[in-house]
């Protein structure tokens, strides 16, 4: 009598290669996590990574942490860093070396929101007019998101819509505006790149 050869049913590890790996560092640990995240859900053939921020939130302290991963993990063929920072009333001086950054490599990019990165929330509905400082910001939010919690966005206040809606916004502000001397959001960028991968 014969052994029954013994079988492998152990499968291959399925790789999925992504158009496009976004590592995303943003300033803040609740609300840009939350919008990203949704993010994935709207565009499955790319991969976004993002890195919590921790308590430091300086612009160079954020830009210190995309630097140290760059340095630790180096960047795959179709990945892009992107800081997510916000203006908050910071000396223009402070955002120096992010600009620097971003000139020195096409994978180095930068969103920067002002005031903060809420204001970016509030192209999804509105043109984002007339807002003088983060408190307005929030006034003006949430008219649109009465219910809106730094850590609890939903996809049904996030749409694919109301994302091109902010891009159109956010683009036309950006044409108008000195991102550090008016209100206006480059996150639109780092939107479209995602969102129009096909």
């Amino acid at each position: 009598m014969s052994k029954a050869k013994k079988r492998n049913f152990n499968r291959p590890v399925a790789t999925r290669e992504y158009r496009r790996v976004f590592t995303i560092f943003p300033e803040g640990e609740k609300t840009e996590n939350c919008y990203f995240t949704l993010l994935r859900v709207m565009n499955e053939t790319v991969n976004i990574i993002i890195k919590k921020g921790d308590k430091k939130t300086e612009p160079n302290q954020v830009l210190g942490r995309a630097k140290k991963y760059i340095r630790e993990n180096g960047l795959s063929k179709n990945e892009q860093v992107w800081l997510v920072i916000d203006v908050d009333g910071r000396p223009e001086n402070s955002f120096k070396g992010c600009f620097e950054w971003e000139k020195v490599d096409t994978k180095h990019n930068l969103a920067i929101s002002n005031p903060k990165f809420e204001y970016w929330l509030l192209l999804h509905f509105e043109r984002g007019d007339n807002v003088k400082n983060g408190s307005d910001c929030m006034i003006k939010l949430l008219r649109h998101l009465p219910n809106y919690e730094k850590n609890n966005i939903s996809a049904k206040e996030i749409t694919k819509e109301n994302c091109a809606t902010a891009m159109d916004n956010g683009s036309r502000k950006h044409e108008a505006v000195d991102i550090l001397q008016g209100n206006c959001s480059t996150v639109y960028k780092l939107v479209k790149e995602i969102l129009e991968i096909k």
